[in-house]
């Protein structure tokens, strides 16, 4: 092979991590996932049982390299000498050929500098991430072969042994038929590869380096207390082995486990107290029900409990764990297509609950216990409960000690909920490694910053240079109430003013992107604001007072349709431009960083309107997760002017924390956490301060300056937190 500038590659690997051998057969070792999927990409390719089978590499002419051959030397040179290496979701790749191939055969190890991704790419414009979705939509000709899982559940996972063939496995060598097949697969996977990769741009060189920076996260990790996961599992494996016990009696037997969905709703229907549905929102719209069957109430708040997918993470931590106690691969560049955010995998970090069961601190012995509504006295010292403190770190230290008893009775006795305590700790399980802290900084209210600026709002824009206060400056405009009475209520009682979350914090989260009486209802507007029409009142005032962000929707989605029905020529609005690529029939969104929102096959179509009127629509095909939306899948998804504006301020809030990002690791923050406001690094104790982190945090790029970011209320320490 001639020496090429890069070469594209794909690695088939046969490992049992992720199963276990439990009465002469193998399993899952997750019920919900198998294999790959349960352990991720590092343990996987790390475990003992790892074995390469065969890969597949090159441009438009390729190569087959199958165990047993010699050495494919043009590969190895084209390593050695640091050429570059493209696959779909190299960091597999990488792992699989630094952890399997270069280790069992001596080959020169791949870095991260040399890899590139095709995936990323297509993330980047916002088709799926899947290799055999994303090349039935842009390469059908080359899509992958049908029978691949079926191919690679024979050759690539362990088999239970049979009454005449006692092997664990199958070589594909031993397989005349299927082995062929299988390498057949591999190659069609590299040829289908390698056409997207044809029909993608490169990445920018900017977000080539944030790119870049997300592999070096996913490769670092984070550190795991494993002593304390332990402990956690224990208190939830008593927890939920009394309420299971307790659901059995409640129900008479009727229902065993709180899996039995059936055999729950037709209990629920005899108990008189039948419900269309028992999922989370039905069980928890039933609890708030005055009428609700005390049995059907106490079997729907196990069912509740039980159901709780926050504890399910102690799980997915356990599996994913490196033999080292990090944990790794936790990151999807551009997971969430269109804004270029970054989305959780495995355990999820991104969506770590952030609060634990209602607490109070006993004033006789000042401990921190779970609260009651029925039982006023302490357990511990019998006098009377104190105040409510908010759910913080000093809490979850309390809860922690009591988790450490591994005595989910205990936990129970003291915070009413064993199972709720543990999820209010997650966080806590995610710790430094010895000598080292974490520190930790989050931007404040970024998102509404952004917004301010973009359309224009200059009043918004002056708050969050001084005060920051636009819960309370909103609820001010909109009822009228003068801002210095929200001030004096605050210093006089040491509380927030009411109306600043019964109206200002609802309006502002609801209101920002166009939403409604619908959207203002999803934050609780009915119980502090009340009918519907009194809720359409502050909507009106609201947008009344912010009309540069009402006018900035309309703008927007007009510069969009214009673009839609004009390809090649751009329209643009307050530095956002539209252009329909003639080439591609992509409407690109090209933001502030330069970097594109892509919206694939646009079309204006026609809809009625609640009010029985024909308006026009802004249409694109786009990969829909949620049923909600349409069918899964590739499907025509619509858009009006306030999502398109939601899609602009999180892509470009996401464009200032990628730049973060990308600073604080060329200063030497080593970063292995971060959200979509937050950063968290892993430094050598004492080495950095917390305002030198917020001053990079702060430091905006050039088509930024002058934009009132700040990122402030930094703290350290050894436990993930959330202040």
């Amino acid at each position: 092979m001639e020496a090429m500038k890069r070469i594209s590659l794909d690695i088939e690997t046969y490992s049992e991590a992720g199963y276990k051998f439990e009465d002469g057969k193998w399993c899952s070792a997750m019920k919900s996932k198998p294999g790959l999927r349960a352990v991720g990409a590092y343990v996987y390719t790390k475990h003992p049982s790892a074995d390469g089978l065969c890969f597949a590499y090159g441009t438009d002419r390729l190569t087959l390299w199958v165990a047993g051959m010699g050495a494919p030397t043009d590969l190895l040179d084209h390593i050695s000498s640091g050429g570059l290496v493209e696959a779909w979701n190299s960091i597999f790749e990488f792992w699989g050929w630094n952890n399997i191939f270069a280790r069992q055969h001596g080959w020169p190890e791949l870095t991260l500098e040399q890899m590139r991704d095709t995936k990323a790419r297509s993330a980047a414009m916002s088709y799926p991430l899947a290799l055999g979705d994303a090349s039935k939509i842009l390469t059908p000709g080359t899509a992958k072969l049908a029978e691949g899982r079926t191919l690679i559940k024979r050759f690539c996972v362990p088999r239970t042994p049979t009454k005449h063939n006692k092997a664990q496995r199958i070589h594909p060598s031993e397989d005349p038929v299927k082995g062929p097949r299988f390498w057949a697969y591999n190659i069609r996977d590299v040829e289908a590869e390698y056409a997207i990769g044809s029909m993608l741009p490169e990445l920018s060189e900017q977000e080539l380096k944030v790119w870049q920076c997300d592999q070096q996260i996913n490769d670092r990790g984070v550190k795991i207390d494993t002593d304390l996961l332990a402990c956690c599992k224990e208190v939830v494996e008593g927890a939920f082995e009394d309420h299971t016990k307790a659901l059995i009696e409640v129900t008479g037997g009727a229902v065993r486990t709180v899996s039995e969905i059936d055999r729950f709703s037709t209990w629920l229907a005899k108990s008189g107290y039948p419900m269309p549905s028992i999922d989370k929102d039905h069980v928890t719209e039933a609890l708030e029900d005055p009428d609700l069957p005390k049995e059907c109430r106490k079997a729907l708040e196990i069912r509740q409990i039980l159901g709780s997918s926050s504890v399910k993470k102690l799980y997915a931590i356990e599996h994913m764990l490196g033999s080292d106690g990090r944990l790794r691969g936790l990151f999807e560049y551009c997971g969430a297509l269109r804004t270029g955010r970054w989305s959780g995998r495995g355990p999820q970090p991104q969506n770590l609950p952030g609060s634990g069961p209602g607490v109070v601190v006993c004033p006789g012995c000042n401990r921190v216990i779970g609260k009651d509504p029925f039982q006023s006295l302490c357990p511990s010292c019998h006098k009377n409960r104190g105040n409510d403190p908010k759910w913080d770190h000093t809490v979850v230290k309390a809860a922690i000690r009591a988790i450490e008893s591994k005595d989910h009775r205990l936990v129970a006795l003291l915070f009413r909920d064993a199972v709720s305590a543990v999820s209010g700790c997650l966080r806590a399980l995610f710790v430094a490694a010895d000598g080292h802290e974490l520190m930790c900084s989050d931007y404040s209210a970024i998102e509404a910053v952004v917004l301010a600026v973009l359309a224009g709002e200059t009043w918004r824009q002056e708050v969050f240079r001084t005060h920051g206060m636009i819960y309370e400056m909103s609820a001010s405009k909109i009822t009228g109430i003068p801002f210095q009475e929200f001030l004096d209520h605050k210093e006089q009682t040491g509380e927030h003013h009411p109306m600043r979350k019964k109206i200002g914090k609802v309006a502002e989260l609801a209101g920002g992107y166009g939403g409604g009486v619908g959207a203002y209802l999803a934050f609780g507007a009915d119980k502090f604001i009340g009918s519907d029409e009194k809720i359409k009142e502050v909507v009106y005032k609201w947008r009344e007072e912010n009309s540069m962000i009402v006018r900035y929707w309309d703008e927007i989605e007009v510069v969009a349709t214009q673009a839609i029905q004009h390809p090649g020529r751009e329209f643009a609005y307050r530095g956002i431009t539209f252009v329909r690529d003639a080439a591609t029939d992509v409407l690109k969104c090209r933001l502030l960083s330069g970097r594109h929102i892509c919206y694939a096959s646009p079309k204006i179509l026609p809809k009625r309107t609640p009010w029985g009127t024909i308006t026009d629509q802004i249409t694109y095909m786009g990969w829909n997760t949620n049923e909600r939306k349409g069918r899964r899948g590739w499907t025509r998804l619509s858009t009006w002017g306030g999502k398109l504006t939601e899609n602009i301020t999180q892509a470009v809030a996401r464009d200032i924390m990628a730049y973060a990002i990308v600073r604080l690791e060329e200063e030497g923050f080593r970063v292995v956490l971060h959200v979509h406001d937050e950063v968290c690094c892993e430094i050598l104790r004492g080495s950095r301060t917390i305002e030198e982190l917020e001053s990079i945090m702060s430091t905006m790029p050039y088509w930024a300056q002058g934009w009132p970011v700040k990122a402030r209320g930094g703290w350290c320490g050894r436990q993930y937190r959330k202040d």
